[in-house]
Parts: structure tokens; sequence; C-alpha cells
């Protein structure tokens, strides 16, 4: 999973940096490029996120938490936790990409991501792993090949779950506090 989201996440930047190579020319990526701007910008407006705010941490961890929910559930299907964890990778690579030709280094991109994504990321990772060990215990009982099953007691994926919410809070904590004032200093610095 984790290979996938790395894989995902470059996929994302490339494209980004190919749209901004024709941009430079002025061809059609430069439009491309900026409405994907303005969206990224509006959903987060939408979302009434703001630096410093508490209750900014409520919605990044409802936010985070319904993915994650969505990611355990869909993985009876086995193969929708891969596209979420793809998704979210792509869009990881894309907002890199796009505040890099923005003009921001990449080291203060990453400043960008990284202060919450260090917990944001592993939850996510974590949640489609059990969807899809989920997806899968149930499909080799649904086809008879295998009686034993990793989640034979409650304890094991209740416990997962709690890891899942706890990094998950954390990570908006973190969102909320801690990555607007790293992410203000290294863009300060120039970095």
């Amino acid at each position: 999973m984790a290979v996938l989201f790395i894989l995902s996440s470059s996929v994302g930047f490339a494209i980004v940096q190919s749209l901004f190579a024709e941009t430079t020319g002025g061809g059609a990526g430069a439009g491309a490029l900026n409405r994907f701007l303005e969206m990224l910008v509006k959903m987060v407006r939408e979302l009434g996120i703001t630096p410093y705010d508490p209750l900014s941490i409520i919605k990044i961890f409802l936010k985070n938490l319904l993915a994650a929910a969505v990611s355990i559930a869909t993985g009876v299907l086995v193969l929708p936790p891969f596209l979420i964890i793809m998704l979210n990778g792509f869009v990881v690579g894309v907002v890199l990409g796009v505040t890099t030709v923005r003009g921001v280094g990449f080291l203060a991109a990453l400043s960008m991501i990284l202060p919450h994504g260090v917990f944001e990321i592993p939850a996510l990772l974590l949640a489609a792993a059990v969807g899809v060990r989920l997806g899968a215990d149930l499909w080799f009982r649904i086809l008879g090949r295998g009686e034993r099953v990793y989640y034979t007691n409650l304890n094991r994926f209740l416990g997962h779950l709690v890891v899942v919410a706890l990094l998950l809070f954390v990570a908006a904590v973190v969102e909320v506090y801690v990555t607007p004032a790293v992410a203000h200093y290294t863009v300060s610095i120039g970095l």
C-alpha cells in the first residue's frame, strides 16, 4: 500500500510538472493547472479550515475519519481501498507539484504536508489494510477456502480502529497548529 501511495504521488507530481512545462509557452496546460488549483482552494474554503482554530481540528478529524471508514467499509470489494490510497497519493503529489510550480521550494512544499502527514498517511494506510484484510477474510470464508481468519477476535480489529482514530486526531491537531507554523517558517527562509 505504501508503494502505491508513493507511486501515485510521483504520478501526480509529474503530471503537474508536465502541465507547467506546457504553460511556459502559454499552452492549454496553463488553464488546466489554474482550474485545478482554484478547485483545491475552493474545497479547503468550503470545509472552513483555518490555522490555529480548534474547530478546524474537529472538521479535519471527521473528514479523515470518514475517508478511513470508507476505506475499511469498501474493503469487502477488496479493490476500493487500493484506489482510495492511490487517489490520496495522487492528490499529495499534485499539491506538491502545484506548490512548487507556484514558486515555493520543494522543501517548503514538503513542510506543508509532512508535519501532519507523518500521522495521517500511516493512519489511512492502516485503514486501507484493515479494509482489504476484512474483505479478503470474507471472500475466503464465502469461497470456503479458509476457516482461520485474521480478525478472529474483535479486540484486534478494534485495536486497529483505535490506532487509526488516534493517529488521525493527532494529525488534525498537528495540521491546525504545527503545520502552518512550520510551513510559514520554511517559506520565509526560502527553502
